[in-house]
């Protein structure tokens, strides 16, 4: 028995990492107007903050900047606009007037660190952070395009021949919000995020107007899932977590548990086995929550043999 054990454990430990290796954290990356900002240091997130190296942020977004060793302050100017912040300091100088700062300026392993959305803020400069991805779009030029009546904004993005290019949202008639991110030649298309009626969202890779690649979906008050898609469907390996307390971790084809895959119930029971269209089908090991296991055969959900392991 306990060399079933061992072995259902490694089984699981392995699928689990199989199917993690795409959620695995990423380091955050930034975007400028469509082109990626090369950093010689990775961009720290502390709590809701995200701090960037300073003067390669200043650099990619054509800001000038100055910094005075003896204050530990930076002069940034753009434009009618002059900032001064200072390292650890959470009051700054905004045109000669004394401004709050919800997070002070860092000096992190030698490199002077900023909160983005303090410059973001400050410049009124868009910013959009897909938390899934771990990727910041910063974006400017954004303009409003009405819908075809004139009664409301449509969009409000980047456009070329009147048709979102590089960064745009998408509104309803009422002002929410469809979708936010990438786009090309007017087609959803890049990293964004998806906004039903119902609640339900979506953080992730978006091919020709699609939920294509690796991405989160956020099923209201049923539970999230995180993983792979094939034209909109979750497809390839993934993990869905109910709000119950079940789990599933492992392989789907057209978006249903489909192949091998690990099933923990919010009993406590676990099987780990084959899946055909969400149902256990072939060979598997059933862990009971009190210990005991059954390796057996599984027919669309029907167990048809097998035995229980001493």
């Amino acid at each position: 028995m306990k060399k079933i054990f061992s072995l259902v454990i490694c089984l699981l430990i392995s699928l689990l990492l199989a199917v993690n290796s795409y959620a695995v954290n990423k380091i955050v990356q930034i975007n400028i107007n469509g082109q990626d900002l090369k950093l010689s240091h990775s961009p720290i997130i502390e709590g809701t903050k995200t701090y960037v190296p300073a003067i390669e942020l200043f650099q990619g977004l054509g800001i000038n900047s100055t910094w005075e060793t003896s204050r530990s302050t930076a002069i940034i100017e753009r434009g009618d606009i002059r900032l001064q912040i200072s390292i650890g300091q959470k009051n700054a100088i905004l045109n000669d007037f004394e401004i709050s700062l919800n997070s002070e300026p860092k000096m992190i392993d030698g490199v002077f660190m900023v909160p983005i959305d303090v410059i973001t803020d400050t410049f009124s400069i868009d910013l959009y952070f897909n938390k899934y991805e771990n990727l910041i779009l910063i974006n400017e030029n954004l303009e409003l395009k009405y819908d075809s009546t004139g009664s409301f904004v449509e969009y409000e993005a980047q456009l070329t021949d009147s048709k979102p290019n590089g960064f745009g949202r998408q509104y309803r008639k009422d002002g929410t919000l469809i979708y936010e991110g990438q786009y090309k030649r007017g087609v959803r298309d890049g990293i964004g995020t998806i906004y039903w009626t119902n609640g339900n969202k979506y953080l992730g890779q978006i091919k020709n107007n699609k939920i294509d690649g690796t991405g989160q979906l956020e099923y209201i008050g049923i539970g999230t899932y995180q993983g792979h898609f094939v034209n909109g469907l979750k497809d390839g390996t993934g993990i869905f977590s109910w709000n119950n307390g079940e789990q599933y971790s492992g392989s789907w084809k057209n978006d249903m548990l489909n192949g091998n895959g690990t099933y923990l119930f919010k009993n406590g029971d676990e099987y780990i086995g084959k899946w055909l269209n969400n149902k256990m089908h072939g060979s598997g090991t059933y862990k009971f929550k009190n210990g005991k296991i059954f390796k057996g055969i599984w027919n669309k959900g029907i167990k048809t043999g097998g035995a229980y392991v001493d």
